[in-house]
């Protein structure tokens, strides 16, 4: 390096800097890049979760329309049955709605909220005075409906 000239040191030197620039460059566009994939994917996954939450919500909200509407049915056929206390014909009568998907388990109480008839799916359809004390039926939304024959 003793017998270089001085535009050779200085070539030498400035290729130096402009190499260690480069470097100090490329590792800092390298975590500017990470840091900007990874804002993307949470910003993304973040709407993801968001949009699937607000399905959910809509369909919970169409599930319950649905089984509403069954238990309303279900309350007018079932109104002659609690009124005749034919517990065997209530059983009989809850066995179609046991089709559908959305209804897991319907549960008949009389007048005094004592146990009239139920239904329930495991995995075949049973039908029964009471549901079986299952704790997995309590993570299912429920609906109840009031069952009045005539104003009696």
């Amino acid at each position: 390096m003793r017998n270089w000239s001085i535009v050779t040191k200085i070539v030498v030197s400035a290729c130096g800097i402009v190499c260690v620039l480069m470097i100090l460059g490329g590792f800092v566009l390298l975590n500017f890049e990470v840091r900007m994939v990874t804002s993307f994917t949470t910003e993304i996954s973040r709407g993801i979760n968001q949009f699937i939450d607000k399905r959910a919500e809509e369909e919970m909200g169409d599930l319950k329309k649905k089984i509403q509407l069954n238990v309303e049915i279900l309350s007018g056929i079932g109104s002659t049955y609690l009124y005749n206390l034919d517990q065997d014909g209530m059983r009989q009568s809850l066995r179609p709605y046991m089709q559908y998907g959305e209804v897991v388990a319907i549960k008949v109480l009389d007048e005094r909220v004592a146990p009239f008839a139920a239904a329930w799916r495991d995995p075949d359809v049973n039908t029964g005075d009471s549901l079986p004390a299952d704790p997995a039926l309590g993570k299912y939304p429920s609906i109840f409906v009031e069952c009045v024959r005539e104003g009696k």
